[in-house]
């Protein structure tokens, strides 16, 4: 099966293209009946002979280019059967002759069907026809040469789009490919137009032209010319009615299918799921299209891949909302409570164990520590080494952030007795942290360098809230709180007062309470 396949794969488009010229050939064997004079004298052995070696001839020309140009894409597909790689500049050339080769067989299929037209009048001339024939019979080879060329591009443009084209851009980008010919929708139509409307009509009048010649040297009365014209159109009409719903079902196959792949990812978009991506297989206008629509596909997926990330530190409503750009991101005065968090006798650790079993200690603390933070609606502003520097009240205002701040750090402690105890059953060493709360006044803003901005708050409020975290090694407690956060407390705490103490940077002493 799948040897099958990749016989198929590899030889679908010269099967297509042999397939429009049998058609075409088979044409030019009933056209050629049509306004014939039966009784003109014609060395009809020499004629047969000549018009077998036509198709022959005509075929082996087709077949030998053909072969010859797909010879990169062949190579592709021969190693994709045999499950090995290829080259980039093989696989780069392939997909050039891939996308040009429709607009090359046609080129081929013109050049040859206009040497068939000359090589069948050379031939009746040489057979004894009489001029008005050799005429005629030259001008249907070349319209059903035209006919062909249409046939063989709709037909290749369908094998393209449905089977190999997947193959070779497996992720589109068919128009980005260099030294391609662009299709263009206008063109096609104007095409499908000549083909299927145009070229039919022309037909027709050569046709009436041809029998008029008949009446007008003889050959037959015009009574009779007249019912024979009459099965001549019939026949034609059919022939043409033919050619163009195949032209058209071709056509609009091509096009349909690739706008309804287009409809489907789009409706799956809208409903908020970006796993989908349009299936790109052809270079012009909708190709394109798909191509823009699957990066922005991408650039969704991006942007929920950070908005993701981003609520990982902060809570969902605070993410939505810097998100939609209704928080001043340019630096403001902000009423706020800051959190520090300190790990103590953390040096000790980090050299008496392996930095991988230091690095899951640590993330793990951090993990619960987050958790504690957001879920009191408070933002992570950074991790400092084994510190945590977290905010209430910014960047969304929170009416409550001292009491958020204090329900934090309590939750806080709780998540570390449970995490310690399983360290403990790991075989590692135990954690103990410091917590200072200050609240007060704070810059908030976006700083940095223009290429790299953080959120960040700076201030006095800032350096104290860490000063009171470091307070902890010297009152032997786990929790202290300012004195401006314990007055803004709506629910007073199991609080124990502390001795006024003076702090690095501070000129009055600090009044500070352990949170029991």
């Amino acid at each position: 099966m799948k040897k099958i396949k990749y016989f198929l794969e590899a030889n679908a488009m010269l099967l297509s293209i042999i397939a429009a010229n049998l058609m075409g050939m088979v044409m030019v064997r009933v056209l050629l009946h049509m306004t014939d004079p039966d009784d003109v004298p014609i060395n009809l052995e020499y004629l047969i002979r000549a018009f077998r070696l036509a198709p022959v001839l005509l075929y082996f020309t087709i077949t030998l280019f053909i072969l010859w140009y797909e010879k990169p894409i062949r190579a592709i597909l021969k190693a994709r059967y045999r499950g090995e790689s290829s080259p980039e500049s093989l696989l780069s050339k392939s997909r050039r002759r891939l996308q040009n080769e429709p607009y090359v067989a046609m080129l081929i299929c013109f050049v040859v069907w206009t040497m068939a037209s000359i090589f069948f009048g050379f031939i009746l001339k040489q057979a004894g026809a009489m001029e008005m024939r050799i005429k005629m019979t030259s001008a249907r080879s070349f319209i059903t040469g035209l006919f062909s060329m249409a046939m063989v591009f709709y037909l290749l443009e369908h094998v393209i789009q449905k089977h190999l084209a997947p193959i070779f851009f497996p992720h589109g980008q068919l128009a980005a490919t260099k030294g391609t010919i662009k299709g263009r929708i206008g063109v096609k139509l104007i095409a499908l137009v000549l083909s299927s409307g145009i070229l039919p009509f022309g037909a027709i009048l050569l046709t009436i032209r041809g029998s008029s010649k008949v009446v007008e040297q003889g050959l037959r009365s015009p009574q009779e010319m007249l019912l024979r014209l009459q099965s001549y159109l019939a026949v034609e009409t059919l022939i043409f009615i033919l050619l163009a719903t195949g032209f058209t079902v071709l056509f609009a196959t091509n096009l349909t299918k690739s706008i309804q792949d287009i409809l489907v990812t789009l409706r799956r978009v809208r409903k908020g799921d970006f796993s989908g991506q349009v299936k790109v297989t052809s270079n012009d206008e909708i190709g394109y299209t798909g191509d823009a629509i699957n990066s922005m596909i991408k650039g969704l997926q991006e942007r929920d891949a950070i908005k993701e990330l981003f609520g990982r530190y902060v809570t969902n409503e605070i993410r939505d909302e810097i998100l939609a750009g209704r928080i001043k991101l340019g630096g403001e005065l902000k009423e706020v409570t800051l959190l520090f968090s300190d790990l103590r006798d953390f040096t000790p650790m980090v050299e008496a164990h392996s930095p991988e079993v230091v690095v899951g200690i640590i993330n793990g603390y951090f993990h619960q520590m987050a958790e504690a933070v957001t879920e009191h609606k408070g933002l992570v502003l950074q991790y400092v080494g084994d510190e945590i520097e977290a905010v209430f009240g910014a960047p969304l205002p929170l009416a409550n952030h001292a009491d958020q701040a204090v329900a934090a750090a309590l939750s806080m402690r709780k998540r570390l007795a449970q995490y310690n105890q399983t360290l403990i059953a790991k075989g590692l060493p135990a954690l103990r942290h410091g917590i200072g709360i200050h609240t007060g006044l704070a810059l908030a803003a976006n700083i940095g360098s223009p290429d790299r901005l953080s959120y960040a708050l700076v201030g006095d409020t800032v350096n104290l809230a860490s000063r009171i975290s470091d307070l902890t090694k010297k009152f032997g407690t786990d929790i202290l709180i300012s004195a401006d956060t314990q007055r803004e407390l709506s629910q007073k705490p199991n609080l124990r007062s502390l001795p006024v103490v003076q702090v690095k940077g501070k000129s009055q002493a600090v009044e500070v309470f352990a949170l029991e």
